[in-house]
């Protein structure tokens, strides 16, 4: 591909352009996200109780963890007691999470799940401003197995009270192994059919470990993902101009 832009059809997202910025070769990227500092001034953070690679290991033999979660109020002075964001009980995979804050100090957060074992799935959760849980729910039933998600915040109009919308973006995996980027976000309380952010169509038969980036101010969205398609490797990003 060369380096102009390219003008994709409207896949409900309208992401204008996706144009290669630069060339690269495959970097693995963390399981954990990083922490979040929410309005209410809580810090949020994923635990590694045991010191090692995943958050929790329940069962080695066929790489299945969990993740831990906690939160601070005194800036990460103390810490409360670590907990499960997720309540399926299996042991299975369940990691690469992204966290967001939702309206009302709340907080979402999507991770990589694999408690149907016969593909990997996106999964949600959300918390009220007292940490009660009140959703838990799949997103997407097939994606890559190990690639990270990544979450951002963007204002689809112009209100009095602005209320920021989760946009999510992930590596998704078709039964013909086409591994390119999609994005959902939540409109009336459910996620969208998530949709490409390009059609890279990029097809490989096993996990490149390399997610999608978001970042988002206002309306204005930008999404950069890398793709290999023909054997050759560069990074690509798009961009919206009205909130994804």
């Amino acid at each position: 591909r060369s380096g102009a832009a390219r003008f994709r059809s409207d896949l409900g997202l309208r992401m204008k352009s996706a144009c290669r910025v630069s060339d690269s070769r495959m970097a693995h990227q963390n399981l954990r996200a990083e922490p979040l500092i929410t309005s209410r001034a809580t810090l949020v953070r994923f635990e590694r109780p045991y010191g090692g690679y995943f958050d929790e290991v329940t069962d080695a033999l066929i790489e299945a963890y969990n993740l831990r979660m906690s939160y601070s109020k005194d800036d990460g002075k103390t810490w409360a007691a670590s907990f499960l964001p997720h309540n399926d009980g299996t042991k299975s995979q369940h990691g690469f999470a992204s966290l967001f804050e939702m309206a009302d100090g709340a907080l979402g957060m999507v991770w990589l799940d694999g408690r149907v074992q016969e593909a990997m799935s996106v999964y949600f959760a959300s918390f009220d401003a007292g940490w009660k849980q009140t959703a838990e729910s799949s997103v997407n039933a097939r994606v890559c197995e190990c690639c990270p998600t990544s979450a951002a915040r963007s204002c689809p109009q112009v209100w009095v009270r602005r209320i920021p919308v989760p946009l999510v973006a992930f590596r998704d995996r078709t039964n013909q192994e086409i591994r390119d980027i999609h994005v959902t976000r939540i409109e009336q309380g459910k996620w969208t059919e998530a949709v490409p952010v390009h059609a890279d169509k990029w097809r490989i038969e096993a996990c490149p470990v390399n997610g999608p980036a978001l970042s988002a101010r206002g309306r204005t969205v930008a999404a950069a993902w890398f793709s290999a398609t023909g054997n050759n490797g560069h990074a690509y990003a798009a961009f919206s101009q009205d909130a994804g």
